[in-house]
């Protein structure tokens, strides 16, 4: 399969509103990439993203453009379009994708590097493939250290939105007896098992292509001691209360992918669903939530 890239040129300071908005809608999430005028300031960059290049690529685009256009930049954008090689489309991201330190435990490496660890660390080996999920995103890394601390050996993890399947993947290796990991992307779920599997974790990662309808909500009421969901404010808001019904009476949920202008509605969809706020870590622009279901709610 060939890729596009597309790359939409605007001023730095609109780099991470259209980076935020359009995070999850190509494959692979976004890349931020900008440079500096003679003068040594950064006046102006690229936001990145990829597209398939198949039958659905012009409704994509057309969404895209649609999407953009609803932004309130500050100065005008323009969009191109590069049709990839099939052995070139990766290669941004193993330029950016190195070996990280996140948390006190968890280190993640690309499967192309070796690493030697500290005594006691957990390496999670990954090839991102054309999947959302390396740890380079603030987002992500919000999500493991919330995960380090809160996650208790034995746990039933819910990963929506898997992406990469990195989240699931730190989930086994932190000890949970058991992860249902599900994303709709079937090119996801490709990467995801395939990571599973080279950190030697398969057998403890149901990784499906699907979502939390209200059918699978129901299927499982009460059973997740957590729930982790690493995708927008808006479906997060959506499906508050299906995120909420999978917990357990003191279970852990864990969200993120929220801005400063959907954190609000977040926080007031689980206060409806009466999960308790634990706290909110953010890194820049980028928020997560950890709340927790009541012991004495069903």
């Amino acid at each position: 399969m060939r890729w596009v890239e597309i790359r939409i040129r605007a001023a730095d300071e609109d780099l991470d509103l259209i980076s935020s908005f359009l995070n999850h809608f190509g494959q692979g999430g976004t890349i931020i990439e900008k440079w500096a005028a003679d003068s040594g300031e950064i006046k102006s960059g690229y936001v990145k993203l990829y597209l398939p290049f198949d039958r659905t690529f012009r409704d994509k685009k057309e969404q895209l453009i649609k999407r953009l256009a609803e932004l309130n930049t500050c100065q005008p954008i323009q969009v191109e379009e590069k049709i990839l090689q099939p052995a070139d489309w990766f290669e941004p991201f193993k330029k950016l994708f190195g070996t990280q330190e996140i948390g006190e435990r968890i280190v993640i490496k690309p499967v192309w590097k070796e690493v030697q660890p500290d005594t006691g660390k957990i390496v999670i080996e990954m090839d991102p493939g054309m999947a959302f999920g390396t740890g380079l995103h603030a987002t992500t890394r919000l999500c493991l250290i919330s995960l380090e601390k809160y996650l208790q050996p034995g746990m039933k993890v819910l990963d929506l939105g898997t992406g990469s399947g990195i989240l699931a993947i730190a989930a086994a290796k932190l000890g949970a007896s058991q992860v249902v990991a599900l994303d709709t992307d079937i090119i996801a779920v490709k990467a995801a098992r395939q990571n599973s599997s080279y950190n030697q974790v398969e057998r403890l990662i149901s990784i499906k292509r699907g979502t939390l309808s209200m059918k699978s909500a129901k299927n499982y009421q009460n059973y997740f001691d957590m729930a982790v969901a690493n995708i927008t404010a808006g479906t997060i808001s959506a499906i508050a209360d299906r995120l909420a019904g999978v917990l357990k009476p003191t279970g852990i949920l864990i969200v993120s992918g929220i801005t400063d202008s959907g954190l609000d509605e977040v926080l007031i969809r689980l206060a409806l669903q009466n999960l308790q706020l634990l706290r909110i870590p953010y890194e820049g622009k980028w928020y997560a939530v950890v709340a927790t279901k009541p012991e004495n709610q069903i």
